[in-house]
């Protein structure tokens, strides 16, 4: 005998394992402040630096400490080096010492519309030189992401913050992830992450890592597990890392409910829809607004952000127990 489909639906309703999980689509609408998360960024920012002391291109945080003279403070995403610029004046285009730094700025200064051009060569008192490009806006408006947002490579600059280690909640450790050429439906990852120095054993002077991770196409469709631990050298994954799979992407947006096993937060279940929201992050010196799911694992307590984009599910922001990993922003790659 065929049930009829209302009759399914109150049985699935009043499973103990499925529930009645609501579509995402009809999950309520919440805030920043109800997961915990900062405020949306205002101001963003691309760095170049290229001479003796580093090398860094990417986006960078911009905080404009002052109007007159225009004083900014840029920090970048891999080393959280603070840059300091100090344009004394505009016309003619003169760069001071910010603070009394230990050298002496030329180079050009354009503002137009709150986007800041600034090139400039930087030499050290003691004899080293550096080459500083910015690509700056002020108040960027917030704009809906491109669709090839996840082109070979872009890189994920992620900030981990550990709960025994307090430090990390101001100054969080780096993990970088640059998306790059996979086979159909596959994924291939490289990526760096900071070291922590209090889990180091056999090289202490060690503070960064790297390494390339390969996810074959079937694992990124509907692999049966998950982990974004990142720990060296080179590997074909069995799990899925940084994205989720898709099949559990569209389960989490058709039934309002997934399986999952995290690796990184023990237990398993069902990984349940409890809202949307839509996250403001940095790309390079633009702001992008991406729409996502918010969903949590009951019995583990983890939780994570998900852009809705079924191609590339990414995941945003997540919480388990012990740790918090948080996409800080994208780095755009140079046509």
């Amino acid at each position: 005998m065929r049930l009829p489909i209302a009759l399914l639906a109150a049985l699935a309703c009043a499973s103990p394992v499925l529930g009645c999980a609501r579509p995402a689509r009809e999950a309520p609408a919440l805030r920043l402040e109800d997961l915990g998360l900062p405020p949306a960024p205002t101001t963003a920012a691309r760095l170049e630096i290229t001479g003796d002391l580093r090398q860094y291109a990417g986006p960078a945080r911009l905080e404009v400490r002052g109007a007159e003279p225009l004083h900014l403070l840029l920090e970048d995403l891999a080393l959280a080096e603070p840059v300091e610029i100090l344009v004394e004046s505009r016309a003619p285009v003169r760069f001071g010492r910010p603070a009394g730094a230990p050298v002496t700025d030329a180079g050009t200064f354009l503002e137009t519309d709150g986007k800041l051009l600034i090139s400039l060569q930087r030499s050290w008192d003691d004899g080293a030189q550096e080459r500083i490009v910015v690509v700056g806006r002020v108040a960027p408006v917030p704009q809906a992401p491109p669709r090839d947002w996840m082109t070979p490579g872009t890189t994920l600059y992620y900030g981990l913050s550990y709960d025994d280690k307090p430090i990390t909640r101001t100054v969080p450790m780096g993990l970088m992830v640059t998306v790059q050429a996979a086979p159909d439906g596959g994924r291939v990852l490289s990526w760096q992450a900071d070291v922590d120095p209090d889990a180091e054993v056999e090289d202490t002077t060690q503070r960064r890592r790297g390494g390339r991770r390969t996810i074959p196409p079937e694992v990124a469709e509907r692999g049966p597990s998950h982990s974004d631990r990142f720990l060296g050298g080179e590997d074909t994954a069995t799990h899925t890392s940084v994205f989720i799979p898709r099949q559990a992407r569209r389960t989490l947006g058709t039934l309002g409910a997934a399986a999952w096993q995290d690796a990184d937060a023990p237990g398993t279940g069902l990984l349940t829809a409890e809202g949307t929201l839509t996250l403001t992050i940095q790309a390079d010196d633009a702001l992008w607004r991406l729409p996502a799911t918010v969903a949590k694992v009951a019995d583990s307590g983890a939780r994570y952000v998900i852009a809705d984009d079924p191609q590339d599910p990414l995941i945003l922001w997540a919480s388990r127990p012990g740790w918090t990993m948080r996409l800080l922003a994208i780095g755009r790659p140079v046509p």
